[in-house]
This record gives structure tokens, sequence and C-alpha cells, in this order.
């Protein structure tokens, strides 16, 4: 059999493993010393979730390729609350729209924005107040839309609410990933670094050169999220004058990343060249002339 974790060939030694249930739970077990957590497990093309009974009844005699995919606890935290955000993103955007005429995928997704907030704070990331508010105040938006009539919905009262849950969400994502913050030096460098290659994203694109331009639209995507928390963090060291236009700038920036991402869900290739060649270009300019002039 040959062994991989995420694509990668490892060497390994059998203990007293059997089936391919015994051997994803000793994994499990020796990646979890680390913090890392195995998500799934493909074996010879077929996906399993690490839990699937059905991998009891897999002799390791029986398996040419087990791939094992896992990740660091923090990456799947944040991945969850970044899709807790985008989910109160689409929530709010429909309620704007179309108000409850889809109330029943709304109520799902609050649901399930609820129960991953618990299952991150079981795993330590919130305060115990803040995931309490969030799931009280999700189960009494929840509450409110089920009894609602329609002509009388409180359409701005529930985006309020949904604005400050995102807020909630949003504190604890930074705690995750951005505990420590690049130099206003290194800032300024990774701006430049990224302005110069949002051009590229578009001319990858265009030669069919998919691969290159995904890449890059992650780096520049995990800078832009640099950029939005390094503003919201010190936005009190700059004049009023200065502090108004950033507080600005961290809004446009976020409402930028949002429509980005709202993009790559319709595939829509156009637009995202645009967003990042002019939109986002203009933006991280801005930016370089507000905060370092």
């Amino acid at each position: 059999m040959v062994l991989k974790i995420n694509g990668e060939k490892v060497d390994f030694t059998l203990e007293n493993e059997k089936n391919a249930y015994e051997m994803v739970s000793s994994i499990f077990s020796t990646l979890s010393k680390d913090d890392i957590l195995v998500v799934k497990v493909i074996i010879d093309g077929k996906e399993y979730l690490i839990n699937d009974m059905a991998l009891k009844n897999i002799p390791l005699e029986n398996i040419g390729e087990m791939n094992v995919l896992a990740q660091k606890k923090d990456e799947i935290v944040y991945d969850l609350l970044f899709e807790c955000q985008r989910l109160f993103f689409e929530i709010k955007r429909e309620l704007k729209e179309n108000k409850l005429s889809r109330k029943n995928e709304i109520l799902d997704v609050l649901n399930w924005v609820k129960e991953t907030v618990e299952t991150v704070s079981r795993l330590g990331y919130f305060h115990n107040t803040e995931a309490n508010t969030i799931c009280v105040s999700i189960d009494r938006i929840i509450q409110y839309i089920s009894d609602v009539d329609k002509s009388s919905l409180q359409v701005e009262s529930l985006i309020n609410i949904l604005d400050s849950l995102e807020d909630y969400i949003r504190t604890v994502r930074e705690r995750v990933v951005f505990g420590e913050l690049p130099s206003q030096e290194d800032l300024k460098e990774k701006i430049k670094k990224t302005i110069d290659l949002l051009p590229q994203i578009s001319e990858a694109f265009q030669t069919g050169d998919d691969k290159k331009a995904f890449n890059n639209i992650n780096c520049v995507l995990s800078t832009l999220e640099t950029f939005c928390i390094y503003l919201k963090k010190n936005i009190n060291s700059y004049s009023d004058d200065r502090k108004s236009k950033l507080a600005v700038l961290y809004e446009n920036l976020n409402s930028i990343l949002m429509r980005i991402i709202e993009a790559f869900e319709n595939q829509d290739l156009i637009l995202i060249s645009d967003l990042f060649e002019y939109e986002l270009s203009d933006k991280l300019k801005e930016y370089l002339d507000i905060v370092f002039k």
C-alpha cells in the first residue's frame, strides 16, 4: 500500500492496524498531537469521511493507495469562520433584494452558522461570551424570521444585527490568523508587490494559464486580508482626517473581497480579472497614499 498525506508519499510502519479505519485512526492520533486534523481520506480514488464505518470493511492488503487529507486546526477554523462571514453577507444581500422569498434557505444557512460557531467554540477559539452572544442572537433571528409576516419584516434592523454578528466572527478570525501583523515597512513592500502582481492575473487567464492565475489570486487574497486587519488595528494612530479616509478605505477593501468571493462562486473569470486589475489596484494605490504619506 502507498500512503500519502496531502498527496506527498510518506513511509510508515504498521503496528496492529488491519483495516482502513484503524489506519486512519492511527494517523489522526499522530497528527493531532501537532494540532493537525484529518479532514478526509481517499482510497484508490474514492473519498471517505474519517468516521465512515465503511472503512472498517476495507482490509489494508486490498488498498493500492491511501491519500490522507489533513489541515492545521487553525486553517480549518479560519476557513469555517470565513465561510460564516460570507454567508452573513449573502443573507444580507438576499434580504435587501428579495426579503423572505427564500425563507427556508435563509433559516438553513443560519442554523449551519450556529452549528459551526458552536463547533469552533468547543475547539477553544471563541471566548464563552462571544459564542453565547452569537448563538443566542442567531436563535432570535431564526425565531423572528419564522414568525414574522412578510409585510412587517424589519429588514434594516435584521441587517444591523447581522453586521454585528459578522464583526464578532471577524474578530475571532483575526485572532486565529493575524495574531502577529507585519511591520509598516514590510506591509508597504507587500502592497507594492501585490500591485505589480495584479495585471498578471488577467494575463494568465487570457493565455489559458489558469493555475498561475489562481496561485497569484491566492497570494493577493492572503495579503488583502492582512491589509484589512492592519487598517482596523491601527486606525486610531492616525489623525481624524486620515482616520476618516482609512475607515472608508477599510470598508471598500472588505467589500471588494466579498465581491471577489462571489465572482469565484459564479466562475465569472472576466469579473474576477476586472476586480483585481482595476478596482483592487486603485484601492491599494490609495492605501499607499493615505497610510504612508
